[in-house]
């Protein structure tokens, strides 16, 4: 019989590799043996340097070139599988600016278009990641749940995808001048010193800076970084600009920036609830944020957003899953009963069809055994 043709194989450059990524081909050695298979993350360093003692690695010359690949495929995974990943991503490219700074802008970008993917896939599960997932360093998640904020309002005005990315690169690399110094002060408990505020009003201008000497010409991307602390009636910093002035880029990324802050725990202070940020920011539209878009934000999110817990009207306990038709009926999976007791499973209810009602938004709870994923009804819906 004869033997099958062997593929043509292509030397893989160290360049294509990178920790916390997932390798988007099969890696081989000399002698076409699998070392690493397609989709593997590498999780360390020293899993990096290992697969790199191997010697010459090779891919299959028609798997294509880079690990841009794994931007473009159907997603395989949810984004509550996922969110480890990005978060390393995320780790990675404030590393970088240590180790080797040119790749920053192109590691902000991938993520930025990963982010859009899951986004698009299924804004009602991002939007529940930002607000429910915060097991990690606050520096490399605020970012992440900014981006995804930022890319649910630039999708839903049917902005261009490259324009998306754009605001939401400039979300994710706004704090790079200062991002040891903002995970200090989430850290910090007593009053912010002279010099701390100084460092704060000086970082727009100084990560904008940094982004263009690491060539980053995307005006979208950079204005919006300079411009995300300028308030809408000019008494923002660094430049005191006002309405006009300032991008819409740059008020997209104050929104979601203020909201995800707001919404966060810290260690002198609990997360404030999800409604009760979005009254704040409807009673002071039109002074610090742009009245327009503090709307359309509000609009967007619900009042309920996904990632809300809640009370309903018979007693159940649950999260908000879905935003509804109906701004006060959304879907919710509910995972406590009646009488208090963590369901064996939970039950999703449409209150669009539900006669019950939410009667109250309650603080995040004990959900015992059962991941966000099952709650979220990933494998009902």
């Amino acid at each position: 019989m004869a033997r099958g043709k062997a593929p043509m194989m292509v030397r893989i450059k160290r360049s294509e590799l990178a920790v916390g990524q997932r390798v988007p081909w099969n890696i081989y050695d000399s002698r076409h043996r699998i070392l690493v298979e397609k989709g593997h993350i590498l999780k360390s360093e020293e899993e990096f340097r290992t697969v790199g003692l191997s010697g010459d690695i090779f891919r299959d010359a028609s798997s294509g070139s880079n690990l841009e690949q794994l931007n473009t495929g159907p997603l395989e995974s949810s984004i509550f599988d996922d969110i480890d990943h990005l978060e390393t991503l995320m780790r990675n490219a404030l590393r970088s600016l240590y180790e080797n700074p040119e790749t920053l802008p192109d590691r902000i970008t991938r993520l930025a278009e990963l982010l859009y993917r899951y986004v698009k896939a299924d804004a009602d599960a991002a939007i529940g990641i930002a607000h429910l997932y915060h097991e990690g360093n606050y520096t490399e998640l605020h970012p992440i749940h900014v981006a995804i904020l930022t890319l649910v309002l630039t999708i839903a005005k049917s902005y261009e995808k490259e324009r998306c990315i754009s605001v939401a690169a400039a979300a994710l690399s706004k704090h790079i001048s200062v991002a040891k110094f903002q995970e200090e002060l989430h850290e910090q408990t007593s009053p912010l010193t002279e010099q701390q505020r100084q460092a704060i009003r000086s970082y727009p201008q100084k990560s904008f800076e940094l982004l263009k000497k690491l060539g980053v010409t995307d005006t979208i991307w950079l204005n919006a970084v300079l411009q995300c602390q300028e308030n809408e009636d000019g008494s923002g910093y660094p430049m005191g600009l006002a309405s006009e002035q300032i991008s819409e880029a740059a008020k997209i990324v104050a929104l979601a920036d203020r909201y995800s802050a707001m919404t966060s725990d810290r260690n002198y202070r609990k997360g404030n609830l999800s409604n009760s940020v979005l009254k704040r920011f409807f009673e002071g539209k039109g002074t610090v944020l742009n009245e327009a878009l503090t709307l359309f934000f509000i609009k967007e999110l619900g009042v309920y957003p996904p990632g809300t817990y809640v009370k309903l009207s018979d007693g159940y306990t649950g999260i908000v899953i879905r935003r509804g038709v109906h701004a006060s009926k959304p879907t919710v999976s509910c995972y406590r009963d009646d009488l208090g007791h963590i369901m064996v499973k939970p039950v999703v209810r449409n209150l669009f069809r539900d006669p019950s009602k939410i009667t109250a938004t309650i603080p995040p709870q004990d959900i015992g055994n059962l991941s966000l994923k099952w709650i979220w009804g990933q494998l009902i819906i």
